[in-house]
């Protein structure tokens, strides 16, 4: 739609190598393993899950913070995204990576869905990190930061430089650098 002229400021997680020049990462996205904790684990890989603490000031981010190999949950039932979804791709593109098909036992629409299916129990579950931190009750997962880099990606603005919007992009572009840094 940039290169149509039909929008003059986008935002995606897309590489739009085009408009390099007139973008900016608005912020990361970062995914953690959702686990319900009536799925049976070891104390081992107990060990790893992430406090709420943790997540919600992005301590979690941090090198010292350990990160877990999604091996680990091999054998677990998956929730996914259904196909065609970015999300759905890097799930299983880690899973590949780790040498292991996941047995997918559900393919949902909207990630919320799945998040709230792991909290029923039915599966594990990528989410959002930011899930965690808008749920209320929590206490029926475990998170694990995953040792992979498709686990975070930047949320990049772009913007089509047009004489028409100059003065509207002078004054939006630096209100959203400084609303989300």
């Amino acid at each position: 739609y940039l290169e149509a002229g039909v929008l003059d400021c986008g935002v995606t997680v897309k590489d739009l190598p085009l408009y390099a020049e007139t973008s900016f990462v608005l912020q990361y996205e970062h995914l953690v393993l959702a686990v319900p904790k009536s799925l049976p684990t070891s104390q081992t890989t107990r060990q790893f899950a992430l406090s709420l603490a943790s997540i919600r000031s992005g301590e979690f981010l941090q090198p010292t913070v350990p990160a877990i190999s999604i091996s680990e949950f091999r054998s677990a039932p998956f929730l996914f995204l259904k196909p065609g979804n970015d999300a759905r791709d890097r799930s299983e593109q880690i899973c590949r990576d780790a040498g292991f098909e996941p047995k997918v036992v559900m393919e949902l629409d909207l990630l919320t869905t799945a998040y709230q299916l792991a909290e029923a129990g039915c599966g594990i579950t990528f989410v959002r990190a930011a899930h965690p931190i808008m749920s209320n009750d929590i206490s029926a997962l475990d998170f694990y930061k995953i040792d992979h880099p498709d686990t975070h990606r930047p949320i990049k603005v772009f913007w089509r430089p047009t004489k028409n919007n100059r003065y509207a992009q002078e004054k939006f572009i630096p209100f959203l650098k400084n609303s989300f840094s």
